[in-house]
């Protein structure tokens, strides 16, 4: 899995719309890419071969379809807040680098730039796609997120 969120733990999502809910100006990286990933699909996805009767062997990628940098799916994340209605300080989000990142934040280990993972094997196996990130990101801001925001930025 990668770029994991949902319920039950903050994580980025909730950090980037609180950013945006109290900050006039939020910079997100823009040059690291990956494929954000819902934990409730990944129990979906499970599902669909945990029990099968066919060994599977090997390592098994299992993420949302699509692949972004974080500025981007930070940016996803502000406009399904705003679509909901919550009180935005800043709707745009502004890029940062890795490197000015790894410099703010002391990294001394070098972090690679691209974490896309491919599905194509799960796909295969079970005959199922695992819906884009974008989707499972709007439903998450807009089932979860936003309603949980609204009563404590009212």
């Amino acid at each position: 899995v990668s770029w994991l969120f949902g319920p039950g733990k903050a994580g980025f999502p909730e950090w980037v719309i609180r950013q945006a809910l109290t900050k006039d100006t939020v910079n997100v990286v823009s040059d690291k890419w990956g494929t954000p990933t819902s934990a409730a699909d990944i129990v979906t996805g499970l599902e669909s071969f945990v029990f099968s009767p066919e060994p599977l062997g090997g390592v098994l990628h299992l993420t949302n379809t699509g692949s972004c940098s974080w500025q981007e799916w930070a940016q996803h994340c502000i406009n399904c807040a705003e679509k909901a209605g919550l009180p935005l300080k800043t709707t745009k989000i502004g890029a940062t680098t890795m490197d000015e990142l790894a410099k703010v934040a002391g990294w001394k280990a070098k972090r690679p730039r691209f974490t896309s993972m491919s599905n194509e094997k799960f796909t295969r196996f079970t005959g199922k796609e695992m819906r884009t990130w974008q989707d499972a990101v709007s439903e998450y801001v807009e089932q979860h997120l936003a309603p949980a925001l609204a009563k404590e930025f009212a």
